[in-house]
């Protein structure tokens, strides 16, 4: 599989290199998420908010993904980890998929490792990017 641009926004960006800073400096939160979640900011291409094109994900995104060894299509929305809740399908950036799918596109094909093995997941549609309504908060 060809690996495809993958992004982060200068807003998101800053963030999660609090998010990290934050956890690591109070000790909260498993050492090796903050660790794959910096390791995966070093791979993404960065963008001004204002510049992000509206089909990638970026925080607060409600996507659909499809699985295509399954045939299962997902809708959720990526959150920071204070507003995770896997009831309401709000995926922590933290999480594996969370940090898989963030910064993809429509139509990338992304894996996630997985209980059991690794997930292929493609990213079928974005309903909602806050970029693309100007929210920038």
């Amino acid at each position: 599989m060809s690996k495809p641009a993958v992004y982060v926004t200068e807003h998101d960006l800053k963030r999660l290199r609090a998010l990290i800073a934050e956890a690591i400096w109070s000790g909260v939160g498993p050492r090796a998420d903050l660790e794959r979640l910096e390791a995966g900011l070093t791979q993404r291409s960065i963008l001004p908010s204002d510049e992000v094109p509206s089909d990638v994900i970026t925080l607060n995104s409600r996507v659909q993904l499809f699985e295509p060894d399954t045939g299962e299509t997902l809708t959720c929305t990526l959150v920071l980890p204070e507003a995770a809740d896997i009831g309401q399908l709000k995926i922590s950036i933290l999480s594996p998929v969370g940090l898989a799918m963030f910064g993809h596109r429509v139509g990338d094909l992304f894996e996630s490792p997985a209980p059991g093995g690794v997930k292929r997941l493609e990213v079928t549609a974005i309903w909602y990017q806050p970029e693309a309504v100007g929210d920038f908060s």
